[in-house]
């Protein structure tokens, strides 16, 4: 399947329009329960085709698109936002191939994005050491009867507050 965008609209080269709501809609999304900062995710091959392709397109070709740098990532990634919510696409290499997934999150739980567009250079120098102790000082989050895995939050989250918080390797 072949998409474009079109003022705004990703389309199909038969002159289909395709809805960006219902695109993310229909994407059964998972929450994230490793890495901060809270988001989203969904794999490839995990969720309907015309779904990915139309979400795909969007971040890739919108006119709204833009490159920015994550935190210490050396080279910039493709971010669009819609409707609250920041996109941006990933993969992986792993010992069964390249895992190639679509991610969001609520502008509320990351920080502003470092646009190319606006001067932002990579940060050559970045702490991933102080980034790892935040990540292990809040990776378990243990409540009676129930365990969930808790990311480095944003804002304040009372469930957390009244939690017991135990380190983990890793």
């Amino acid at each position: 399947m072949r998409l474009s965008v079109v003022d705004g609209q990703v389309v199909s080269e038969d002159g289909t329009f395709h809805d960006l709501l219902e695109a993310i809609e229909a994407i059964s999304w998972v929450t994230a329960t490793q890495y901060p900062p809270p988001h989203q995710y969904v794999v490839l091959e995990r969720c309907p085709m015309v779904a990915w392709a139309v979400r795909d397109t969007a971040i890739a070709k919108h006119p709204d698109s833009y490159l920015a740098y994550f935190r210490g990532y050396q080279r910039p990634n493709r971010y669009w936002d819609f409707d609250g919510r920041r996109y941006w696409r990933t993969s992986s290499g792993g010992p069964g191939g390249d895992t190639h997934m679509l991610n969001r999150c609520l502008f509320s739980d990351a920080e502003p994005p470092r646009r190319v567009d606006q001067g932002a250079q990579p940060i050559p120098d970045w702490d991933w050491a102080a980034v790892g102790a935040q990540r292990v000082a809040l990776a378990r989050v243990v409540r009676p009867g129930r365990r969930r895995q808790a990311s480095l939050p944003t804002r304040p989250r009372p469930e957390v507050e009244t939690a017991h918080v135990v380190r983990v390797s890793g």
